[in-house]
């Protein structure tokens, strides 16, 4: 129907899930010896950076059409979104041990549970703002050309 070139499509997503998995993986090995708060402000800092290069951006000077510059952006992107779930998942529930005086160890069951609810509530927050987020875009564009 927008007549896209499946290919530009296929290599975007590649780009993006592809150094997001590898990402997970590698990140917290690679980076166990950093501070968490760290990891997760210079992901952020990543992350702005590769939205950038999804362009067109007038403000930046990239153009409409620059496959190189989309795969970049998509990677870093899918590259600095691994270290920052991972990592913040334990201060999340360091948080909550501290407000309910949980100690861990006592029961692996409730530790299992929390971890898993936490991961969940996670990632459903992610994807929550990813399938809101266009929705907000494409407002901002009609209205206010932003």
């Amino acid at each position: 129907m927008f007549n896209y070139d499946t290919l530009k499509i296929s290599l975007s997503l590649l780009a993006l899930t592809g150094t997001y998995f590898v990402s997970c993986i590698l990140g917290p090995l690679l980076l166990k010896t950093l501070p968490r708060r760290w990891i997760y402000v210079q992901g952020l800092i990543l992350a702005t950076i590769g939205y950038i290069l999804l362009g067109p951006s007038p403000y930046f000077g990239l153009p409409q059409d620059n496959q190189i510059l989309i795969l970049t952006g998509f990677a870093i992107v899918g590259a600095s979104q691994g270290p920052t779930v991972v990592s913040t998942l334990p201060e999340a529930l360091d948080t909550w041990k501290v407000l309910y005086d949980h100690c861990e160890g006592v029961d692996p069951y409730l530790d299992g549970m929390m971890t898993d609810v936490f991961a969940s509530l996670h990632i459903n927050l992610k994807c929550l703002t990813a399938m809101i987020a266009p929705y907000v875009a494409g407002a901002l564009n009609d209205n206010y050309s932003y």
